[in-house]
């Protein structure tokens, strides 16, 4: 298990569950592990910085979002049909003044130095929809299994979906597209370049108030 730091960090409503790992090989700085990792999301999941102005920083450095995707329809009331939003904040001068923005992992019994950038990502209704944030019917975002667990929705539905999608490009399991057909990509689509290790498990801190934790380490290719 990885010490990561307490929510006192950041203070943002939700604990920040995706947890990026770059390598002080590809970055040899902090400075430099940040445009390294908005440009990793922007070519590998797609994320772009068209925002609605309706979002909200969260004690956040900035935003960015894949937005019109999985189109939902033939719901009861068709007024809430819609599409969804994978939304991502960005903790990435929290940790620095804290001297807790860089730590070592064990690897294959190997120490490894990382840079460690925190962000809070969560698949919900687009903004758009005048019934955003919850549409509990549904069968993407909404109350249904194994995310029917009691609490609040977005802890305990909308951020292990944006993990999901996030990390392995999937939601539920499945691939989806974009509007314009394309299939919609994830961090593990760094394999391509990079030597990876992505894992996700249940939250083990009180103070986490998100489902899930996500880890992404990032390396040079073996």
């Amino acid at each position: 298990m990885i010490d990561l730091p307490p929510q006192s960090s950041f203070q943002p409503p939700r604990y920040p569950n995706g947890w990026l790992y770059i390598s002080h090989t590809l970055a040899p700085t902090y400075l430099d592990a940040m445009p390294f990792v908005l440009t990793s999301l922007e070519k590998y999941v797609g994320l772009e910085t068209s925002l609605s102005p309706t979002t909200n920083l969260e004690c956040a450095d900035g935003q960015s979002r894949l937005h019109h995707v999985q189109p939902v329809t033939g719901l009861a009331n068709p007024a809430r049909d819609h599409y969804h939003d994978l939304h991502i904040r960005y903790y990435f001068s929290h940790l620095p003044p804290r001297n807790q923005h860089q730590g070592q992992v064990e690897i294959t019994s190997k120490p490894h130095k990382f840079w460690r950038l925190a962000t809070s990502v969560h698949y919900e209704p687009e903004p758009e929809n005048p019934y955003h944030p919850y549409i509990d019917e549904c069968p993407i975002c909404g109350v249904i299994a194994p995310y029917d667990i009691p609490g609040d929705r977005c802890e305990k539905r909308h951020d292990p979906l944006g993990l999901e999608l996030l990390f392995y490009g999937t939601i539920r399991g499945e691939v989806i597209r974009r509007a314009n057909g394309r299939l919609v990509g994830g961090l593990k689509d760094m394999a391509a370049d990079f030597a990876l290790e992505l894992s996700v498990r249940e939250s083990w801190s009180p103070d986490m108030n998100t489902l899930q934790i996500g880890m992404a380490m990032i390396m040079p290719q073996r």
